[in-house]
């Protein structure tokens, strides 16, 4: 079918972000399979930490090379807003100006 595929591993939230939200969810006592949106702990630390350091004009070049007219940011979570991947799909928008389709 001719789909390229990238694996980011740069792009995975940390044990240490993981472990915030943990302790957030225990104090309000939201559970993570009920979660309709990112927890603003998950959201900060995720943004401070990993987004702030990726390089995004490389990986939009990466794409570029690639030709890809479509991105999709696969998801493991029922809802995309409750995903990292949200926010990395927010960034693009902001600095890029690419169109975001939450499905």
């Amino acid at each position: 079918m001719r789909i390229n595929y990238l694996h980011i591993k740069k792009l995975a939230p940390t044990s240490e972000i993981r472990e915030k939200q943990k302790s957030e969810d225990a104090r309000t006592g939201e559970l993570k399979r009920f979660r309709n949106k990112l927890g603003q702990v998950f959201a900060n630390e995720y943004c401070k930490q990993i987004l702030s350091n990726f390089d995004f004009d490389n990986f939009v070049s990466e794409l570029k090379k690639m030709n890809a007219q479509n991105v999709v940011l696969l998801c493991v979570e029922e809802k995309a807003c409750a995903c990292h991947r949200s926010l990395v799909a927010n960034e693009l928008q902001r600095k890029y100006n690419y169109e975001i389709i939450h499905l």
